[in-house]
């Protein structure tokens, strides 16, 4: 997509660029979104978008509280800082993609997420403190991933957290104590 391709669209609110042709992470320029300060609701998803995404491409869109990222080819760990800024939003879909792990701190630059999709990956490793920082979070889908454990750590201090869908992985067991009374977790 060409730099300015949005431009003069200030109070756009939502976007779906899903369902296209849009490929490797040199199709989105850094600036492309740099002026819709009033989006609230990014689709990007269904396209062939690999990594890394450069961190400034979502850098100005503080009132977004929908990034949909599901069914592209995003793999590798996912630059901390690709979200940073995005306070608002409250809904990030990453499921169909290839990511392998989460890195620490992975999500802290949205504060308030409340769900969080990272079903149908390749996901093996999760940083104990993957989660830090997300003290809203209620939803968490690590369904289809590779997944043979949970640290007792990773979910600790997740006190809104009522529900992880830890189906279709390798997890042998989750000692349930260390997480709140109300936690659903599904594991089949």
């Amino acid at each position: 997509m060409a730099p300015g391709a949005f431009a003069g669209l200030k109070h756009l609110q939502s976007l779906g660029l899903g369902h296209n042709k849009l490929a490797g992470a040199a199709t989105l320029d850094p600036a492309l979104f740099a002026d819709l300060k009033r989006l609230e609701t990014l689709a990007l998803n269904h396209n062939a978008l690999t990594g890394p995404l450069d961190p400034a491409l979502f850098a100005q869109l503080h009132k977004l509280t929908l990034l949909n990222l599901d069914s592209n080819r995003l793999s590798g760990p996912l630059d901390r800082a690709l979200f940073v800024g995005l306070g608002s939003l409250s809904e990030l879909r990453l499921g169909l993609n290839q990511l392998e792990e989460l890195c620490a701190e992975q999500f802290a630059g949205a504060p308030n997420l409340v769900e969080l999709h990272l079903n149908d990956n390749r996901i093996a490793h999760i940083d104990p403190s993957a989660f830090k920082g997300l003290p809203n979070i209620r939803k968490i889908w690590l369904t289809n991933n590779r997944l043979t454990r949970i640290d007792p750590e990773l979910l600790g201090e997740l006190e809104q957290l009522d529900f992880i869908g830890l189906g279709q992985n390798q997890v042998g067991s989750v000692d349930r104590r260390r997480f709140s009374r109300r936690l659903t977790i599904v594991d089949t």
